[in-house]
């Protein structure tokens, strides 16, 4: 079994830091996992860490789709890699303010 039965994210492995930052994928139903993201996320800011979580945008997601979702198709690599980075350099500046602020 992988580590999906526990929590798709692992968000819980980060208590004890002061800045989360959580990249995933958004569930497509409704998971089996035994502690969910926003379970999770609500326990670090309960700790008192800074918590961002980053889900694909609109190219991610058009990316995935492209392949019926499978996103362990092979073809979509490419694709989701451009779409992922782009959204990447987008967030990157405003997620470094927001850290330094902190």
């Amino acid at each position: 079994m992988d580590s999906g039965v526990y929590s798709i994210d692992n968000a819980d492995l980060a208590v004890g830091c002061d800045h989360v930052l959580i990249l995933t994928l958004p569930a497509r139903v409704p998971p089996l996992c035994v502690e969910s993201l926003n379970a999770a996320a609500a326990k670090l800011r309960r700790g008192g860490a800074h918590v961002d979580v980053i889900h694909p945008d609109e190219a991610s997601q058009a990316a995935f789709a492209s392949v019926g979702g499978n996103l362990l198709d092979p073809l979509v690599r490419e694709s989701a890699a451009r779409a992922g980075r782009e959204q990447g350099r987008r967030t990157a500046a405003e997620l470094i303010n927001r850290y330094r602020q902190h």
